[in-house]
């Protein structure tokens, strides 16, 4: 399917948009041409890993897929562990910066039996690139195997997200999946890597922070 010719691109509240037309020069305050080459090469290189980090991404599986506006990110992993234990990382909000590397901070707001108010804010990273992120989202837990997720305030236009824990024999498998609108326009070949490494990245961390807590 062939793009318009005109596209109106934006990155963030304190740049112009701009709109572009095949042959035309580009004006913006960030010069798009010169961010797009450097986010595009630095998807196709991709995160390095930190040295000495355990090698359990054999565990994490992460696809990103673009309909449109919307980016539909799945991930899973498989933990040698019963659904409780992996639950309860995956709830454990208020300690869930302390090994999550995206997140700079997690907190619960407001909790009503299994309704969870939970605000967080981060980063997600590709190569040297950062794009800060801020969501307070209403978590609805539904033991022992569902997590619903929706962003009430936050800079993605739209976040759901779902979250199920299946018995599988010799442990628990996690699946993830979730809907997003960035309000932040970047080149698809750089936000879909970096949606992906940033979840990559998240599940990796949990599947750790879960090994460690069993003493595995």
């Amino acid at each position: 399917m062939s793009l318009p010719r005109e596209r109106l691109i934006r990155f963030g509240p304190t740049d112009r948009a701009c709109r572009t037309n095949a042959g035309d020069a580009i004006v913006a305050t960030t010069s798009v041409k010169a961010l797009s080459v450097l986010l595009i090469s630095l998807a196709a290189a991709g995160a390095m890993p930190a040295a000495g980090a355990e090698d359990t991404t054999q565990a994490v599986s992460v696809g990103v897929e673009h309909k449109g506006d919307v980016y539909v990110i799945v991930a899973s992993l498989v933990a040698p562990v019963v659904p409780a234990d992996a639950w309860a990382v995956l709830t454990d909000f208020d300690k869930m910066a302390s090994f999550m590397p995206t997140l700079k901070s997690s907190r619960v707001l407001k909790r009503d039996e299994d309704n969870v108010l939970v605000q967080q804010r981060g980063q997600m990273e590709l190569g040297a690139f950062r794009m800060p992120f801020e969501s307070d989202r209403m978590i609805e837990l539904v033991p022992p195997g569902l997590i619903k997720s929706h962003q009430v305030r936050g800079n993605m236009q739209r976040f759901d997200s779902t979250t199920t824990f299946t018995e599988i024999p010799g442990g628990t498998r996690v699946d993830y999946r979730v809907e997003m609108v960035p309000k932040l326009w970047m080149p698809e070949g750089v936000a879909g890597p970096m949606m992906r490494d940033a979840v990559e990245r998240q599940f990796t961390a949990v599947l750790r922070e879960i090994m460690r807590r069993k003493g595995g």
